[in-house]
C-alpha cells in the first residue's frame, strides 16, 4: 500500500508544481496571487517529499522483510535512517506551515473582504516571518524535548 501511496504522491505533485511554476512566470498577477501560487507549490513540495519517503521506506520494508527484528538495531543506527527521518519531518513541516499561513491569509481575506487596502506586502510577509518564527520555535522546543528523552 506504501507503493501505491508513494507513487501517487509523487505523480501528481509533480503534475501539480509543474504547471503552478509555469503559470507564476507567464502570467502578470498581484503579490498575493504570486504568493498564493508560492504557498500551494510549496505544500505540493512537501507532499512530494513526503512520497519519496513512502517510497524509501516500502523499498527498505521489502529489503528487510521478515527480519527487521533481528536488524532493528543495525537500521535505527543507519545513515539512512537518518536521512529518512529529516526527508519525512522537512516534508512534514514544509507542508503544514505552507497549509498554515495559506490558511491564514484566506481567512484573513474573507474577515477583511470589504479593506481594500488589507493586502498589502509588508502585511503578508509579518504574517510570513511570525509564522514561520513560531514553527521554529516549536520545533526547537520538540527536538531539545526529544533528545533529551535518549539521554
Amino acid at each position: 500500500m506504501a507503493w501505491l501511496i508513494g507513487f501517487f504522491a509523487i505523480t501528481f505533485n509533480i503534475l501539480m508544481i509543474y504547471p503552478n511554476i509555469l503559470n507564476i512566470k507567464r502570467s502578470p498577477i498581484t503579490f498575493v496571487g504570486i504568493m498564493n501560487k508560492t504557498l500551494v507549490i510549496l505544500v505540493g513540495i512537501g507532499d512530494f517529499l513526503m512520497g519519496g519517503y513512502l517510497l524509501a521506506i516500502a523499498i527498505i520494508d521489502r529489503y528487510y522483510g521478515s527480519t527487521y527484528c533481528i536488524n532493528q538495531a543495525k537500521w535505527l543506527s543507519s545513515s539512512y535512517c537518518a536521512v529518512l527521518g529529516v526527508l519525512s519531518t522537512i516534508g512534514s513541516q514544509l507542508s503544514l506551515f505552507s497549509m498554515t499561513v495559506l490558511s491564514l491569509t484566506r481567512l484573513i481575506g474573507i474577515i477583511n473582504a470589504m479593506k481594500s487596502s488589507f493586502y498589502n506586502s509588508r502585511t503578508i510577509l509579518c504574517l510570513c516571518c511570525r509564522s514561520n518564527y513560531a514553527g521554529k520555535h516549536f520545533l526547537i522546543y520538540d527536538c531539545n524535548n526529544t533528545a533529551s528523552s535518549f539521554i
